[in-house]
């Protein structure tokens, strides 16, 4: 049905504009609100089709998707007036529902992804699905965890345990999001103490860091027949350079998340993108943080080109879309970052994640104090320490 009122249809199609999970629509003269998700999924109608309903249904649609992003969401929509509180009689006998064990929470984690890349399929569910189907069964209560990470640690190392245990974590972050688990996450503290070699994190020196750059730049390993010069993906390049944030987070940045104000500029970092899906928060369940911007990084930003895009994306991809990582690392950075090998420009062949432990021991080395760099990298200063920051292999003792 088509609205009358053209005010109301303008008013409308903003309102939806502005909605990410839910949508309203109008069916015979009365609003209602529709969601299809895989972990969602409802269609309820709300107030007549007035400019003062559409006022109060978008209130009701803010509620659900604030509610929904904060793992607070309520199944039965009684919270937000969409249905009815139903009473038990008194001789109904209601049974509170256990919490998922680890089996199950990890299946549920499986259900609700799409098919993950072939490395992470190899690297971390596969490991995932042995671990738990061959452990004893006490060790899938999640209050037993330790008794899981014994077990793992009289078969493993904990430099193999490390990966997949942080998908684990992943999973409960996510099963506690959802409201199926009450307690907390114990694969946090646990992956904190597993004695994971720090001597392999490697990072490029400023000068290397500034010599990829150029070569991304100046489109110098472009081939010859190359309609999509390397010199695009710059700005995404150096970006992550400056910020050594995470590619996802890159990726998924729109220039809403930058914030220009009267002196200061500040990035919000509050989504990534991931094996095809747009998520909301950071990857290690933060909703948000923020960047703020030195003097160069606003410079940086100002010349930064805005190519028009359906997504309002920073960097988007040649096609308008998001970026694919993995595509990217094999057409553009490997091959450039050989190249430079090569030819002994810079000193070694890291990945392009590995910008982010660059920034990080950068910014100590420069003196930022390591609370600071938690804040702006949204990362513990215990993390930090154990996984981030590369040794110093040319430093000069001083002298007794």
């Amino acid at each position: 049905m088509q609205l009358q009122d053209s005010k109301l249809q303008k008013a409308l199609e903003r309102a939806n504009q502005k909605l990410d999970i839910l949508k309203i629509e109008v069916d015979k003269s009365r609003l209602r609100i529709r969601c299809r998700k895989r972990d969602i999924s409802f269609c309820k109608y709300t107030h007549a089709s007035t400019l003062d309903g559409l006022e109060a249904t978008t209130a009701i649609c803010k509620e659900i998707e604030s509610d929904y992003y904060r793992g607070n969401f309520d199944n039965t929509l009684v919270k937000y007036g969409l249905a009815k509180e139903s009473t038990p009689k008194l001789t109904e006998i209601i049974t509170l529902p256990s919490e998922p064990n680890l089996m199950e929470i990890w299946e549920s984690y499986k259900a609700l992804k799409p098919e993950p890349p072939k490395s992470t399929y190899n690297n971390r569910w596969i490991p995932v699905d042995r671990w738990l189907s061959e452990c004893p069964s006490e060790c899938l209560v999640i209050s037993n965890a330790d008794r899981l990470l014994a077990w793992l640690r009289s078969k493993y190392s904990d430099g193999y345990i490390h990966t997949p245990l942080s998908t684990i974590r992943t999973a409960v972050n996510l099963s506690i999001k959802l409201g199926k688990l009450k307690s907390g996450n114990p694969f946090s503290t646990l992956l904190s103490i597993l004695e994971v070699d720090s001597r392999s994190i490697q990072i490029y020196s400023k000068n290397e860091a500034k010599t990829i750059l150029e070569a991304f730049k100046d489109g110098r390993f472009d081939k010859d027949k190359s309609a999509y010069s390397s010199a695009f993906y710059s700005g995404y390049v150096e970006f992550r350079i400056r910020t050594g944030c995470r590619p996802s987070e890159a990726i998924a940045l729109t220039w809403n998340d930058i914030k220009f104000g009267n002196e200061k500029v500040s990035i919000i970092f509050n989504k990534r993108y991931s094996s095809g899906q747009l998520l909301q928060g950071t990857k290690n369940g933060v909703d948000a943080r923020i960047f703020p911007c030195n003097k160069q990084m606003i410079e940086f930003l100002g010349l930064l080109p805005e190519t028009p895009n359906d997504n309002n994306l920073v960097f988007p991809s040649y096609e308008g879309t998001y970026i694919d990582q993995h595509n990217f690392h094999n057409r553009y950075w490997n091959p450039i970052v050989n190249k430079l090998f090569t030819q002994k420009l810079i000193s070694k062949e890291l990945t392009f994640y590995d910008l982010r432990h660059s920034f990080i021991t950068w910014m100590l080395r420069d003196g930022v104090d390591i609370k600071t760099i938690a804040t702006i990298v949204g990362n513990s200063p215990e993390t930090i320490m154990k996984y981030y920051l590369a040794s110093n292999d040319d430093i000069e003792l001083p002298e007794f």
